[in-house]
C-alpha cells in the first residue's frame, strides 16, 4: 500500500491547476488544505456546535435518507449475515433530528449522498471549488455521520471530495484491480454501486487470495479538514470515517456529454444479451466490441458522411441509438 504526500501538498492550487487536474488527471491528486478558508471549515475548527449552526441556517428542513446500524457492526456499511438484506436500517431524519440522534453516539449513522442544492440551498454559494466545470454539470453532495466503514466501490463520475470536518482515510484501488477486490451483486448491494465484499479489518486471504495483491496496488489518504482529493473515474475506493462527527461535501461530473447515458448501461444490456452465450460466440463478439469500441480505430475507408455511429457520435444519432434499442427491448 503507497500513501499519497507529494513535496508540494501544502501549497494551494489555482484554479488553472484545479481545472488541470479536473480534466487531465488519470491518477487520485490529494491538494493539502486547499479549502482550509472555507466558513464551513472555519466553523468546524471552532466547534462542532457552531458548524451545526452553520448547517442550520441553510436547512431546507426536508427529511434525509439515512443508513443507521448497531455499534456491533463497527460501522462497517455492509449485507446481512446470510446476504437476504442489509446490516443497517434506512430511516428518514431531518437534520435536527438528526444531529441529535449523533449526539447520543448510540449507534452508528450515515447521511450519504446528501444534494445540497435541493436539502441545503445557498450552501455551496459560500463555499464552492473553482475548477472550471460548469455548476449545471457538477452535482454537489454532503455526507454527514460517525464512525464508518463504506466497502471499495466506483464511481463513473470524476470526483472532488472535499473534506470540512474530522478524518477521513481514504483507500483507492486502480481500476484494472477489479478482479482482486472480489466485487459483489451488480443488482444488490448497500447503496447503488457493486461494493467488494473483503472485509479490510479482516481480510480472509483464504477465501480471498487475490486481495493482497490489492493491497500491493493501493493508495492510502488521510484527509484532515480543509483537504481536497481527486478521484478519477471508475477508480475504486474505500473510505473510512473515523471521528464522532464527520462532514464532507463532493462534486461529482460526468466525463462524457449530459446526453450520453452510464456506461453502466451498456454493462447490463451485455450481461442480458451475451453472458449466457456459447464461448465461441462470445469470442466473437469480445473481437467485436475491441474493434468498435475499445480501440481508437481509423475508418477512413468508409465515406465519412456514411459512417454513421462509427464515426464521431453526436446528441441526434445517440437519440436515433436509443430508440433502436428501445424498440428491440420493447419487442
Amino acid at each position: 500500500m503507497h500513501q499519497v504526500a507529494g513535496d508540494n501538498e501544502f501549497r494551494k492550487r489555482s484554479n488553472g491547476e484545479l481545472q488541470l487536474i479536473a480534466t487531465k488527471a488519470q491518477a487520485p491528486v490529494l491538494l493539502k488544505q486547499q479549502i482550509a478558508d472555507w466558513p464551513m471549515v472555519q466553523a468546524a475548527q471552532r466547534s462542532q456546535l457552531d458548524l451545526e449552526a452553520y448547517l442550520r441556517r441553510f436547512d431546507a428542513g426536508l427529511e434525509m435518507l439515512t443508513f443507521a446500524l448497531e455499534k456491533r457492526f463497527d460501522g462497517r456499511i455492509f449485507y446481512n449475515d446470510d446476504f437476504s438484506g442489509m446490516n443497517f436500517e434506512k430511516l428518514t431524519m431531518n437534520l435536527p433530528a438528526f444531529l441529535t440522534a449523533i449526539a447520543k453516539n448510540h449507534q452508528t449513522l450515515y447521511m450519504g449522498s446528501t444534494n445540497i442544492q435541493k436539502y441545503f440551498p445557498g450552501l455551496r454559494d459560500e463555499n464552492e471549488l473553482e475548477f472550471g466545470i460548469s455548476k449545471t454539470d457538477t452535482v454537489a453532495n454532503l455526507w454527514l455521520g460517525n464512525q464508518s466503514l463504506i466497502a471499495a466501490h466506483f464511481d463513473f463520475p470524476n470526483n472532488f471530495a472535499c473534506n470540512l470536518c474530522g478524518t477521513r482515510v481514504v483507500t483507492l484501488f486502480p481500476p484494472e484491480q477489479v478482479d482482486n477486490l472480489y466485487i459483489g451483486p451488480l443488482d444488490f448491494n448497500p447503496a447503488g454501486p457493486a461494493i467488494s465484499l473483503v472485509n479490510p479489518d479482516a481480510p480472509d486471504f483464504d477465501k480471498y487470495p487475490k486481495y493482497q495483491q490489492a493491497i500491493a496496488a493501493s493508495i492510502e489518504v488521510v484527509l484532515e479538514p480543509g483537504d481536497v482529493l481527486f478521484i478519477p473515474s471508475m477508480w475504486w475506493h474505500q473510505i473510512r470515517a473515523c471521528s464522532d462527527f464527520n462532514l464532507l461535501m463532493n462534486y461529482w461530473w460526468k466525463p462524457t456529454p449530459a446526453w450520453m447515458p452510464s456506461p453502466m448501461q451498456a454493462l447490463n444490456l451485455a450481461l442480458m444479451t451475451m453472458k449466457a452465450l456459447p464461448a465461441e460466440q462470445k469470442q466473437a463478439w469480445q473481437h467485436l466490441f475491441q474493434q468498435f469500441v475499445f480501440e481508437d480505430r481509423n475508418f477512413a475507408h468508409i465515406p465519412h458522411f456514411a459512417q454513421g455511429v462509427l464515426g464521431e457520435l453526436d446528441e441526434l444519432t445517440a437519440r436515433k441509438l436509443r430508440a433502436q434499442i428501445l424498440a428491440a427491448l420493447n419487442r
